[in-house]
């Protein structure tokens, strides 16, 4: 027949002799070749022991895939369940899944499928990809094109760029970043006077004094902690009448809208100086 290997289900064990004896049967009479390997792979089970079924209401492949998980993340959380490849083997491609793959390792045993491990393999597999040239390029237009859908707006390329190397690590499915905490990366907040003044009456010298130091050479290639720092120095020098924390909550009110939230050099970083220096320029005008 030309089949080498039949790998099925547990459920078939039992029928496995009858199937030989076909087999040997066909043998004398068709000029059949060998008989193939059989291999019985065991029950994928739900953390509380039952089998998965959809008419449990457990998540279909579809599902799945109408939720944005990769086919590849898929896979790789199966190669942890039922055996069949060793620990720590390369799990990054198709290609290097069908190379590590090894019949003899496959579980004799039923194997629970976490679920919750689905957003761990996603988050790593995307830092992978976001590490590839091509790939970064792919997701950078993926997510210019969920951005445009979610907010009616076209991001540039280097805002897509920045926001996914930034959060790389972090995120484990682009539509992460049009959800509500991302809302101002994409759209410019608006903050009335009023609502600045509550917060901070001496905000315009703050806002003032921190674009002065985001239009200095050494903020064009601060980390996030560096930027922290040269925050909290150059308000020491213009000698603030604004505590610390006070300040980093009026800017973080003034980039993003919100009073609470990522800290301020986070967001600095997220949205480039440029735009910085532009939404504190639309804060001190209003």
């Amino acid at each position: 027949m030309g089949v080498t290997h039949v790998l099925r289900g547990v459920e078939w064990l039992v029928s496995t002799s009858k199937h030989l004896q076909i087999h040997h049967a066909l043998q004398h009479t068709d000029n059949y070749g060998p008989a193939p390997q059989y291999g019985h792979l065991p029950l994928l089970m739900r953390p509380d022991g039952q089998k998965l079924s959809k008419r449990r209401g457990d998540d279909s492949v579809a599902s799945f895939r109408d939720g944005g998980v990769q086919p590849l993340v898929l896979l790789q959380l199966l190669t942890r369940c039922g055996g069949g490849f060793r620990e720590g083997c390369d799990t990054s491609s198709l290609e290097r899944l069908v190379e590590a793959f090894d019949l003899s390792r496959v579980s004799t045993h039923s194997a629970i499928l976490h679920l919750e491990h689905l957003t761990i393999i996603a988050r790593q597999h995307l830092s992978r990809e976001l590490e590839d040239p091509v790939s970064l390029s792919h997701h950078v237009s993926q997510l210019i094109n969920l951005v445009s859908l979610t907010y009616n707006v076209v991001p540039s390329p280097e805002l897509a760029r920045r926001l996914l190397l930034f959060r790389k690590g972090h995120v484990s499915q682009l539509s992460e970043l049009v959800s509500a905490p991302y809302d101002f990366v994409w759209k410019r907040p608006s903050v009335s006077a009023a609502q600045m003044d509550s917060i901070n009456p001496a905000y315009a010298p703050l806002c003032a004094c921190v674009i002065r130091i985001l239009s200095s050479d050494e903020a064009e290639s601060a980390s996030a902690q560096q930027l922290g720092s040269l925050l909290r120095k150059g308000l020491q020098q213009e000698a603030s009448p604004t505590t610390f924390p006070t300040a980093m909550r009026s800017l973080r009110l003034a980039l993003t809208g919100q009073e609470t939230g990522p800290s301020v050099a986070d967001i600095i970083l997220c949205l480039g100086l440029t735009e910085t220096r532009d939404r504190l320029h639309t804060v001190l005008t209003a």
